[in-house]
């Protein structure tokens, strides 16, 4: 088996291709963006602003109950500019 090197630019030019294909297609203007404090919502969010613009991202916070790490979300909100 060949030893598997990760390209992380890409990695991002092929997620960027996608979701800019994805968007025209269903004529997106802006991208809402569930935030739950993790790294998985942590990484779509600041991908979504990045090709889109923090300006077209809404994060949602998503709270499960008494959530120890709500003030994360909101700081990911706060870092990446988006509402």
């Amino acid at each position: 088996m060949d030893k598997y090197e990760f390209n992380p630019e890409r990695a991002y030019n092929e997620i960027k291709a996608h979701w800019e294909k994805w968007a025209k297609s269903v004529n997106a203007k802006g991208w809402i963006v569930g935030i739950s404090g993790g790294k998985d919502s942590s990484v779509v969010a600041a991908l979504a602003a990045k090709i889109f613009g923090y300006d077209h991202v809404l994060g949602v916070l998503m709270p499960n109950k008494d959530q120890d790490d709500i003030e994360d979300s909101k700081a990911i909100c706060k870092h990446l500019k988006i509402e």
